[in-house]
């Protein structure tokens, strides 16, 4: 399934950029949102589940490894990973779930880490 998503002037994939991250090997699963802080202020956050605690990668690395893939406009700015317990997630409304997740964490001290 393929996600499109209004960013800036351009229609981007979002289905493309998960699949980027995806396809790194520290990472299980992933899902990308546009996130709209103050309207009209819009930007890509990765939300990510890696294989392992060491196989974790740093989000400078991540974000490097994506610009080799991706368009620079493409590669999220900020960057949520979640424990192997999130891995069991359905992603199948990805807004929803990603903002209710990342509310809920910061709420209760769960096992997310913001990354920007």
């Amino acid at each position: 399934m393929t996600t499109r998503s209004n960013y800036g002037d351009s229609g981007l994939s979002l289905g493309e950029i998960q699949a980027a991250l995806e396809s790194h090997e520290g990472i299980r699963q992933a899902v990308v949102v546009v996130w709209e802080d103050e309207p009209g202020e819009k930007r890509l956050v990765g939300y990510v589940v890696a294989r392992s605690a060491e196989a974790a990668p740093a989000t400078g690395d991540l974000r490097g490894y994506l610009k080799e893939k991706l368009p620079e406009y493409m590669v999220p700015s900020a960057y949520v990973f979640f424990g192997r317990a999130a891995a069991n997630l359905e992603w199948e409304d990805q807004s929803a779930s990603a903002a209710a997740a990342t509310g809920a964490e910061r709420e209760h001290g769960g096992g997310a880490s913001a990354e920007y």
